[in-house]
């Protein structure tokens, strides 16, 4: 059931917010209860003008929904707040304007289709990995997906290694989107800092040969000793809320390379800091955005005057 869900959303949900094992592992995490300045994923925002106590709170995009009901504070700061602000609108996902990006972003080039620009030797070890993955069910996962880019075969297998970390999961009950229905539940406006077309941009936007040669950098790293390792260093600082760990996983190059870590996290924490004050200065937010951008994001709203706290 669960091959078959990742399989039928890969095409559309699943790549509004997650592309390769790099990515997936510094776009970051959601956790249980934690102590300490440093392993903490729920944070206050205020002065600097703010309209009132504002948060920041960190999630994993393939995490399991009970971990909100578990962290001390999340429950109180939903209910305080006006509104909540994601990285995208999750309930926006089967709309126009979600579909024309994923038009754009998603599908090849025709040129360039996937059963092009592998080689018969790729191809059979992509399909092999899909077909571990899913006990035989995308066994030709090359050809099923030949029209998609080879950045959306990344997509993919990154749920799956993912999935793998957090076997308790449920595809139905995405974090996320969890957070932004329950706001919708208590009567709360939802907002986004992205467009999908800005999201399917960062994520679909490389070149076709540097997503070919990712993807088979991952494919080859799939099932090593040290790929298992990070795995289940980053599923543990994802449920401690260890957020000096994921740091210094971010910072390990072999992880992510500098240009990935410049538009995926860097650059974005920037723009949000600068969209985030006039929202803050209108109405008392929850802002959810993956863990990884935790530490720049406070880091440049201290520089420009809010006080930033974690939750006790």
């Amino acid at each position: 059931r669960f091959a078959r869900f990742v399989f039928e959303s890969c095409t559309f949900r699943f790549c509004d917010y997650i592309c390769m094992k790099r990515i997936i592992l510094s776009l970051a995490v959601a956790a249980a209860a934690v102590t300490g300045a440093d392993a903490q994923l729920l944070w206050t925002v205020g002065g600097n003008g703010a309209a009132g106590t504002s948060y920041l709170f960190g999630t994993h995009h393939v995490a399991p929904v009970e971990m909100l009901d578990s962290l001390p504070g999340f429950n109180a700061a939903m209910a305080s707040v006006d509104a909540v602000v994601g990285e995208i609108e999750m309930g926006k996902s089967s709309g126009e304007e979600a579909q024309a990006a994923m038009g754009r972003w998603c599908m090849a080039p025709a040129d360039s289709l996937l059963t092009m620009v592998l080689t018969p030797a790729q191809t059979d070890s992509v399909n092999a990995l899909m077909e571990r993955y899913t006990d035989g069910m995308l066994a030709n996962a090359v050809e099923n997906m030949a029209m998609m880019k080879p950045a959306m075969l990344s997509t993919t297998i990154a749920v799956f290694q993912s999935a793998k970390a957090f076997p308790e999961f449920r595809p139905d009950a995405q974090l996320d989107a969890v957070i932004q229905q329950r706001a919708l539940q208590q009567g709360k406006e939802v907002m986004a800092l992205e467009t999908y077309d800005e999201q399917f941009a960062l994520l679909m936007g490389d070149p076709i040969a540097r997503q070919v040669d990712k993807l088979m950098k991952q494919v080859r790293e799939d099932g090593s000793p040290k790929g298992a390792e990070m795995a289940h260093r980053l599923a543990d600082a994802y449920r401690r809320g260890d957020l000096g760990l994921i740091s210094s996983i971010m910072d390990d190059e072999d992880m992510m390379d500098p240009i990935s870590r410049e538009r995926l996290i860097d650059g974005r924490n920037r723009r949000w800091a600068e969209l985030l004050p006039s929202i803050m200065a209108e109405k008392r937010i929850l802002a959810s955005v993956g863990a990884g951008h935790l530490p720049g994001l406070i880091e440049l709203l201290r520089g420009v005057g809010y006080e930033v706290s974690p939750v006790k």
